[in-house]
């Protein structure tokens, strides 16, 4: 799927974007600085079929109404899947724009971007059906949140990948086209509605592209908020940028969904949280990939530190235990009267929450145990928290 870079033999620099539904604004209101023109036939190798064709060089974003349309009619090549058409019509907007960000995004191949986590992933769509969830479709957002930082001031983009089952949406029982049209539409209906959440995914490659998008001073500009003020210097190069790590970062979903695929054939909603432009789509996966053994390890591994952390917690808890007794026992009752007594009433207060917690009572105060009695108790504790771990 690798597209046309600089240098390629171009019939037109003419971009020519599809639309499988109304503009949100009048085609009238695109802001062009020369005539619309329209390509024959021929020059339509990257086409995806809407009927208008506009001049790179007359991208201005100075409204609201021609950020949208040209959000629209980007996000078209990813609601069609037509990555090569995707990336055609930046190359050449990039030339009407040339900037530090178009030679960061002609620096960054395809091959250079790859996503890392998908054993992880998988062990996540297959485990949750063991507590009676059935994972009926996941979505994974480009994060804000989910930043990676690599190397000092260079940070990949995260992703958050949530897990959904059929609850909130039909997931099952829906086709493509459906879903495809709740994520055009801007508000889906199982917003926020997974069952669970994680970091499973990692991006490599997209580093110091995302950091110069990330050190863009006007990055926060919009015309809606900004009405009336200057467009930023290089805000139509930057607005590219982020379309351009969007690109790469679809495609490196797409491609390892398509080929290598998923251990259901669950849809892959692929949007963002607290990123950049709105973008939202759903790719379908043909492919059922076998990852039982992989993730019968990722499963293993993780109750094994679960349970490590866990036996960690009770033994810092017993530690907290034998210092506060100690503490008190150690304390001369006539020094500090006021400050040993309030020491005393929160380690008890202490003592009674968590030995209360696991049905544990001690009768008496630790500090005034026999060494025995408190080491009882102790193994006692022990045995509480153990019995009580494969409920956590």
């Amino acid at each position: 799927m690798a597209g046309l870079r600089p240098g390629h033999p171009r019939r037109s620099t003419s971009w020519k974007i599809v639309d499988s539904g109304p503009l949100p604004v009048p085609l009238q209101a695109i802001s062009v600085t020369i005539p619309l023109v329209r390509i024959d036939t021929v020059d339509l190798e990257f086409s995806t079929g809407l009927d208008v064709v506009t001049d790179p060089i007359g991208l201005r974003f100075d409204t609201e109404d021609d950020l949208l349309a040209f959000e629209r009619a980007m996000s078209e090549f990813f609601w069609t899947e037509n990555f090569e058409g995707a990336e055609h019509a930046l190359d050449s907007a990039m030339d009407g724009h040339p900037s530090t960000f178009s030679e960061i995004c002609r620096a960054t191949p395809q091959t250079a971007v790859s996503i890392r986590g998908w054993d992880e992933l998988y062990a996540q769509i297959e485990s949750p059906s063991r507590k009676n969830y059935r994972c009926s479709a996941i979505e994974i957002d480009l994060s804000g949140h989910a930043d990676r930082e690599i190397a000092p001031g260079l940070i990949e983009p995260g992703f958050e990948c949530s897990y959904f089952d059929d609850s909130m949406y039909p997931f099952s029982m829906a086709e493509h086209h459906e879903m495809l049209a709740r994520c055009k539409a801007g508000c889906v209906p199982w917003q926020g509605g997974f069952f669970d959440i994680d970091y499973a995914l990692t991006c490599e490659g997209l580093g110091r592209l995302y950091a110069a998008i990330l050190g863009y001073p006007h990055r926060h500009w919009h015309p809606r908020v900004s009405s009336g003020e200057a467009v930023p210097r290089d805000f139509v190069s930057y607005t590219l940028a982020c379309w351009f790590l969007y690109l790469r970062a679809h495609q490196a979903i797409w491609l390892k969904v398509s080929t290598r695929g998923l251990p259901q054939q669950v849809p892959v909603v692929v949007g963002q949280h607290d990123f950049g432009p709105d973008l939202l789509t759903v790719y379908m996966p043909e492919k059922v990939h076998d990852s039982r053994a992989a993730t019968a390890r990722i499963v293993a591994q993780g109750e094994a530190e679960a349970r490590a952390f866990y036996d960690k917690m009770t033994e810092d808890e017993i530690r907290g235990l034998r210092e506060r007794r100690d503490g008190i026992r150690r304390w001369p009752f006539f020094w500090n009267r006021k400050q040993r007594k309030l020491f005393v009433d929160y380690s008890m207060a202490h003592e009674k929450l968590i030995l209360g917690a696991n049905g544990l009572s001690p009768g008496r105060p630790t500090w005034k145990m026999s060494d025995q009695a408190f080491e009882s108790l102790i193994a006692r504790y022990r045995t509480a928290r153990a019995s009580r771990q494969s409920e956590v």
